[in-house]
């Protein structure tokens, strides 16, 4: 049962996948962070991604080759992500490897919570509170 005039369940539809609160400039992209098939929450019980075909290392940022190619990085080269956010602290997490993987445009994919670093505590998407 929807507490809603129509009964039905309301969805809205974000402008854009950017959590900075406006449109991504040139060489930002939009971080999703992945959890392995063997990990609950923050708990990692191994090194192999069966997924996606991951295994061994957990230091990746997972990328498209069109965006590889954009960067003019090449698979296997160890990189810095840093958080576009700017509230006056620096948010980086250092030595991730470059690994080609289907991904859209405009997106970089990493595991959590490798990536943790990135995002900064208070920043909240305004309707979601999350």
């Amino acid at each position: 049962v929807w507490a809603t005039a129509s009964g039905r369940a309301g969805f809205t539809v974000p402008p854009g996948l950017s959590g900075l609160g406006r449109p991504l400039a040139a060489g930002e992209l939009t971080l999703v962070t992945l959890r392995s098939n063997d990990q609950f929450n923050t708990t990692v019980y191994g090194f192999q991604d069966r997924l996606r075909g991951l295994k061994g290392d957990r230091m990746v940022v997972l990328l498209s080759p069109t965006e590889i190619a954009r960067a003019g990085l090449r698979e296997g080269e160890r990189v810095t992500l840093a958080c576009a956010h700017d509230d006056g602290h620096r948010r980086a997490v250092e030595g991730l490897r470059v690994v080609a993987y289907d991904l859209p445009e405009g997106c970089a994919a990493a595991y959590y919570p490798e990536t943790n670093p990135l995002v900064p505590v208070g920043l909240r998407d305004a309707m979601s509170k999350t």
